[in-house]
Formats: C-alpha cells, structure tokens, sequence
C-alpha cells in the first residue's frame, strides 16, 4: 500500500447532516446539459425552458415529484433584440443519511471532463461550516 498525501480542493456545496435545501440549477449556455448528483438524490420541482427566439416561459411544476439523481437544465435562449433568458430546474434535497464529499457534474462526458464537476460535502450539524473546508484524503 502507498500513503497518498492530502489536498485541499474546494468544496463549492456544503450541507448539514438533516438539512433540506431547496436548489436552482441555471443554464446560461445554448446547450442543454444533465445534472447529476452522486450520492444524495434530489426532486424536480419545476423546470423553466425559455421558448426559442421569445425567451417565454410555460414552467413545468412538478405535481408528485419523484426522488432523481440527473435531470437535464434546459438551454437558455437569446431573445430577438432582448436580454439572454437562462434555462433553469428547481430541486429539494434532503441530506439524511451519508456523511462526506463527492461530486455533482455534467453528465456530458466532455463537458465533465472539462471542469463542469463540484466537490460537495455533508457534514454533521456540530462539525458543520468548521468541517467544510477540511482536506479530503488521496486515493488510491
């Protein structure tokens, strides 16, 4: 076995243990990309996709929303002579059962690839905000 050292990467979502936290995921490409949460899934609550050239919104509100770990963030839109409408999906999660740090990413391999992934990290309520920055051991 090899002792891998430690780094301190950043950790862009921190949630406690027992928390529920409501999220809007936004688009301000031309491309559609999946999310996709390891871990902890979420639910869709609405997804707002912005109408070609008008930017108009019809959202879809979710009436049972369904426990999912990817849904696809609409392309945003560049209205005629107008502003740039993002497209966007609001999720809930419940962080109820795992302690630690994985990832959320793009799920277009590519774009992965190329940095669209976080680092997130749960952590118990008396070692929350203390323990969100703490390093993440190597392995192997």
């Amino acid at each position: 076995l090899h002792a891998f050292p430690t780094r301190a990467l950043p950790i862009y979502q921190c949630m406690e243990l027992g928390s529920t936290e409501d999220w809007v995921l936004e688009n301000y490409t031309t491309v559609p990309h999946p999310f996709h949460i390891h871990i902890n899934p979420f639910q869709v609550l609405e997804i707002d996709a912005p109408a070609p050239t008008t930017g108009t919104i019809t959202p879809y509100i979710a009436k049972y929303p369904v426990w999912q770990d990817v849904v696809n963030i609409p392309a945003g839109v560049q209205v005629t002579n107008g502003p740039f409408v993002p497209g966007k999906v609001h999720i809930r999660h419940r962080f109820v059962d795992f302690v630690g740090t994985y990832v959320l990413h793009c799920h277009i391999l590519a774009h992965e690839d190329r940095g669209m992934m976080q680092l997130v990290r749960v952590v118990t309520p008396e070692n929350y905000k203390k323990g969100c920055q703490s390093e993440i051991p190597m392995h192997h």
